[in-house]
């Protein structure tokens, strides 16, 4: 899929998904850590996947780095903009999965946790979409 390697790999995972990928990184890649998804409900933090394959970045001089929002909170504008061309254009497509009820929150969370969602991951608290705006 990617025969000259990986460019830009954005990671929300973690754990063996990124020691994977590090394994496939194009020569100067770049590789933004945005959160650990596979090891948040580890029952015992001992049990942290330690990355083994970071000497990758070497030998590829590639980049790793944390990536957070609101460091990029000037941008925003641009970002959303941008995003709404794109969905807009049907270049970008949104795929809801909806769970229907606040006492769903707990089973949501553990569809989040154990990969089992199948799109953006929302649950329903109410059929009327004005339900608590005040304005």
């Amino acid at each position: 899929m990617c025969p000259e390697g990986v460019d830009v790999y954005f990671d929300n995972v973690g754990g063996e998904m990124l020691d994977t990928v590090l394994l496939h990184l194009a020569k100067r890649a770049r590789v933004l850590l945005c959160g650990e998804m596979s090891q948040y409900d580890l029952p015992d933090p001992s049990q942290h996947y330690g990355l083994k394959n970071t000497f990758r970045l070497v030998l590829a001089s590639a980049r790793m780095e944390g990536f957070i929002p609101p460091d990029h909170v000037d941008r925003y504008e641009a970002i959303f903009g941008e995003l709404g061309r794109l969905f807009m254009t049907g270049a970008v497509r949104h795929r809801p999965h909806v769970v229907a009820g606040m006492e769903q929150v707990a089973s949501a969370l553990q569809l989040l946790l154990t990969g089992g969602n199948q799109g953006k991951l929302m649950v329903q608290v109410s059929d009327d979409p004005w339900d608590g705006v005040s304005g």
